[in-house]
Formats: structure tokens, sequence, C-alpha cells
């Protein structure tokens, strides 16, 4: 997401990446006020990237063709969080977590990261400092598990041996908002999880799922996790 402003008005830009074909739309939307336009920049954005971990970046290339700019350039994008490296001896134990995601079962939509979803209490990976629900796993013993399948990704773990060195990467603690909605009986929201009725597999929080037209608060976005509510009366 970017913003900016022209002779029309004020503008955000959305860019929806796909790694599947290494390119990037472009949307850019004018607010309301300032012009009330929406324009399609047309075509994609052709990304390269390349991860330096000395300087906690990704670095790259793109090329551009649209309705009314072509170019290339290079740039840096800053990660937003963190990547360790953590080490465990099975010993012929269980690894005491489990994993969800993957390109054959995504965590949420275009998500399909390798996730820890949950880590048993007193089991091997407890208690290690390095390692912690959520964190994506990236390598197995310098295998690059970032486009594989689960049960790929599960059987490489199971065959790693008595010593797994695994790197993971760790975003930015999460952001925790109140957000007050204005309703006439119904939320225009639709949620899903729970116990019983996991949405993420081990993990019994309650999600967004769905925001329909009632729902005006452009704060909310699907997949947003649900830790209170509270009713307010004025």
């Amino acid at each position: 997401k970017g913003t900016g402003s022209d002779n029309i008005g004020k503008f955000t830009i959305n860019g929806i990446y796909s790694p599947e074909t290494s390119r990037l739309g472009l949307s850019k939307k004018y607010q309301l006020g300032t012009g009330n336009k929406t324009e399609n920049l047309g075509h994609t954005v052709t990304i390269q990237l390349t991860w330096n971990e000395t300087n906690n970046q990704f670095e790259g290339k793109w090329y551009v063709q649209t309705n009314k700019y072509r170019g290339n350039d290079k740039f840096q994008l800053k990660f937003d969080g963190q990547h360790l490296s953590t080490k465990l001896n099975s010993d012929d134990k269980s690894l005491g977590f489990t994993i969800s995601g993957g390109i054959d079962k995504p965590v949420l939509n275009h998500f399909t990261s390798i996730i820890i979803s949950h880590i048993y209490e007193n089991a091997l990976a407890d208690g290690v400092e390095q390692l912690k629900s959520y964190d994506i796993l990236l390598r197995v013993n310098d295998i690059d598990i970032t486009n594989m399948k689960q049960e790929t990704v599960l059987d490489i773990l199971k065959r790693s041996g008595k010593q797994i060195k695994l790197f993971i990467r760790r975003l930015s603690p999460p952001i925790i908002k109140t957000i007050e909605l204005q309703h006439n009986g119904r939320l225009g929201i639709r949620i899903t999880g729970g116990i019983g009725r996991e949405y993420i597999p081990d993990d019994h929080g309650i999600f967004i799922k769905h925001i329909n037209t009632l729902q005006t608060n452009d704060r909310l976005e699907i997949g947003d996790r649900l830790l209170q509510i509270s009713s307010m009366v004025k």
C-alpha cells in the first residue's frame, strides 16, 4: 500500500503480489472529496526479489508498463520483523509443535507460508526461547520450504535427523485496536473459529470471516482476531 497526491487529489495505491507469477497488480484510488476517481494503472509490475540477511531487507528490480508509464528501477523493501535461527535436538522424540499452512492448505487467502500453530507444554519445543507460536518457517536444515505443500514439510521434519536447524521469520508484535461499531441490530460481519470449530488448526481464536456492505467501518479487515467484545451504553 502507498499514498500520494497529484493535480487531481490525494490517492492510495494498492498492490497484490503473486509469488507464482512474480507479478504485482496495482490500482490507484483517489480519496472522496479530492477527485472521487478510480484509475486502473493498467498492466502489471514484474518484480525480482532477493533477501539480504545483513541489511534485513529485500533488494530487487522491477519493470512496469502501464497505460501511462513505462520504466524500470531498483528498490529496497524494509522487513517489519526479524529472522532467527534455532536448533532442536530431537533424539527421536516428537518435536512438540504443530504446523499449519502450505500451498495446498493456506491459513488465509494468499497466505501459504508454513507457520507454527501450536507448541505443546513440556514438549521438546516448549521453552526454546527462539521458537514461538505463529513463527513462520522458512528453512529446515537449509531446505527452503517457502513454496511447499504441508505434507511435504511434515515429511521433511520427520526425516531431518536428531538435530534440526530451523530458520524462522517472526513478524512484529500484533497490533491490538479497539474499534467501535455503529449498527442498527446487525453488525454486518460473520465470524468463524472457536473451540471445536477451529479456523486454524490448534488455534481456538475467533476471526472475522466476512464483512458485508452493512458495516461501513473500514478499520475492520477479514482475518482480524477478536479478543474482547463489550457493549457501549450512551
